[in-house]
């Protein structure tokens, strides 16, 4: 472990409800505590009812705190393929006027479509919606300042392009690099969404993207990128095509947690969203379990997730791991230090980390394993070296204060 800080913790999200939740479903949102939201926006819907989205995107700001976050455009069953219409127009339109009301407290991406290198014939034709809603974004100097930023473009997979035929003409990263080269200056942020990377092995791919993403925008002066960087949907499958065994075992806490690690590496990232927040009919994707209106229950993953939060800090310090089976992320808060890591193997590990002095102040050792708890572990430190027996398939967090 070094002293370098290299950036910021992303925002951990998840995706939002496109309703006002019921109030017996607020102990599962502060249990998540999630710092950041996506939305879709049915245009059919706000064109027709302006103020639809109004009272609970007023809720999930104020109520529980999520001031980042971003919209996709769309149309109603997330019918993707946007349209510069004057159904579109008006539902964009609603959007600005109810981003406006929320009172500038926050940062609101927006995004012109859902997935359009999946969802578009070419990317011409995606252009020209993406040019007409920039012009309408930009007309009104009010949106900007009540944190409207304009994302972009909320591509299917960055680097190995969407699961569709004629994929090599529709790679997120090339549609990103063309918008950027002719629009750059309307630009704020790079958005993708990435799907299928089912692999425990495999999940640094996601470092990969973020770093690839990084050099696509640039970086400015400080080492940040130019735009910001928002992996704004993930999840092991991509639609509803899904298995329990993905969905609903500790195999998704791991999962999750190797992801939230390797994306936030670099501290290259501001957002990481998981897809969905709760379990939706033929998409039971989320963290938490929906019975009815008025019982909700966290998935191993949405545990794991609470876990990962209690000890999430907001910078990411530089860390050598030449571990092949365990992902670890080193991270800084004022005096708080702490590493997050993950067992992804089945075999107990033997963890020495240098570069923590030692005695740890304060220190703790708490693991998270799959029965989906958390508990107190033991660890020694002496000779400036921290070490710990870490059993296989589990979650770690190690803490300490250097005051």
């Amino acid at each position: 472990m070094h002293k370098q800080i290299l950036g910021n913790t992303p925002s951990l999200g998840i995706a939002l409800p496109y309703a006002m939740p019921p109030p017996s479903s607020y102990a599962v949102f502060d249990a998540l505590k999630p710092q950041a939201g996506g939305y879709y926006s049915f245009v059919d819907i706000t064109a027709k009812r302006p103020h639809y989205e109004d009272a609970f995107r007023q809720l999930y700001q104020d109520r529980f705190g999520i001031t980042q976050d971003i919209t996709l455009l769309a149309g109603t069953q997330r019918q993707a393929d946007l349209r510069a219409d004057a159904t579109g127009n008006a539902g964009l339109d609603a959007w600005l006027a109810a981003t406006r009301a929320l009172g500038g407290k926050g940062t609101h991406y927006i995004g012109f479509a859902d997935e359009p290198n999946l969802n578009y014939p070419d990317y011409a034709n995606y252009q020209s919606i993406f040019n007409s809603m920039v012009r309408q974004v930009r007309s009104n100097p009010d949106n900007a300042k009540a944190g409207v930023r304009i994302a972009m473009p909320a591509s299917s997979r960055l680097i190995n392009g969407p699961f569709t035929d004629n994929a090599a003409d529709k790679r997120g990263i090339d549609w990103a690099r063309r918008l950027l080269k002719e629009s750059g200056d309307q630009v704020d942020a790079l958005a993708w969404h990435e799907w299928m990377v089912r692999d425990l092995l495999a999940t640094r791919v996601y470092r990969d993207s973020v770093r690839r993403a990084a050099d696509l925008v640039g970086l400015d002066a400080n080492g940040r990128p130019r735009k910001a960087l928002l992996l704004d949907q993930t999840n092991m499958s991509s639609g509803s095509s899904l298995s329990p065994y993905d969905q609903e075992t500790h195999f998704a806490s791991m999962w999750w947690a190797s992801v939230v690690i390797n994306s936030s590496q670099d501290g290259l990232l501001e957002m990481l969203n998981w897809f969905l927040a709760g379990d939706e009919p033929g998409y039971p994707k989320g963290m938490f379990r929906v019975y009815g209106d008025e019982r909700f229950e966290l998935k191993p993953v949405g545990l794991a997730q609470q876990f990962i939060q209690q000890h999430w800090l907001h910078s990411v310090m530089q860390l050598d791991n030449d571990a092949f089976e365990v992902d670890v992320l080193a991270m800084a808060e004022d005096p708080k230090r702490g590493l997050l890591g993950v067992n992804k193997g089945s075999r107990l590990q033997h963890v020495n980390l240098s570069g923590a002095a030692c005695p740890l102040a304060n220190g703790s050792l708490r693991y998270f394993g799959a029965d989906n708890r958390s508990r107190d572990a033991p660890f020694n430190c002496h000779d400036g070296r921290v070490t710990f027996e870490l059993p296989g398939q589990t979650l770690f967090a190690l803490s300490w204060s250097t005051s």
